[in-house]
């Protein structure tokens, strides 16, 4: 595991400031109902990249642990600072990712809606960074939870997407007196 930004804002290792609102007031809500221990695993946390046996992990990009990396734009920097052919990020929310295969820069496109998984091969002399998307705030449209598995015996990645209880989920959001936008955006993924 790595922190993400609300890990180290709830942790107390940056500011609430540059949250927006709605952030700021879930941030709060959070602070307020985590005990000493909480916090502590949380500011524990590692700042990525974080290298490990088959992949490496970070949260925005290798080179900034809060930066977004949305487009295959953003992607092209990431890729020189790869120690394995394949790495896993989040920040975006967005399931799906990037390749890199001799220069060339690619999507890997999200579980679609009609879909529950799917799958790639790791292939040869190219370079991966894959978004498991969100198990609980996508940014994509798709409301369902979002995860990636990877079998490195076979060498492939499968993004999956799993229907959950959205509307108990946002309920709970509400009736916890959390803004009620952080619920309602739970239905369209976004």
């Amino acid at each position: 595991m790595i922190r993400g930004n609300h890990d180290k804002v709830v942790a107390g290792l940056e500011q609430l400031d540059w949250f927006n609102e709605i952030a700021q007031r879930a941030a709060r809500w959070t602070i307020e109902h985590l005990d000493r221990d909480q916090i502590s695993y949380l500011a524990g946390l590692p700042a990525g990249p974080l290298r490990l046996e088959h992949f490496d992990i970070w949260h925005g990009s290798p080179r900034d642990e809060d930066e977004y990396v949305a487009t295959p734009h953003d992607a092209t920097a990431c890729f020189a600072h790869f120690e394995h052919a394949l790495a896993f990020f989040g920040h975006t929310h967005l399931q799906g990712g990037f390749f890199s295969k001799r220069g060339r820069i690619g999507s890997i496109r999200a579980v679609r809606k009609s879909e529950n998984e799917a799958t790639f091969e790791i292939e040869v002399d190219t370079l991966y960074m894959v978004n498991p998307g969100s198990v609980g705030q996508p940014r994509d449209g798709d409301p369902r939870a979002a995860y990636a598995l990877f079998d490195s015996e076979q060498k492939t990645v499968t993004l999956r997407r799993v229907q959950y209880a959205v509307q108990q989920t946002a309920q709970d959001i509400v009736k916890a007196g959390l803004p009620d936008v952080l619920g309602l955006r739970l239905f369209r993924g976004l």
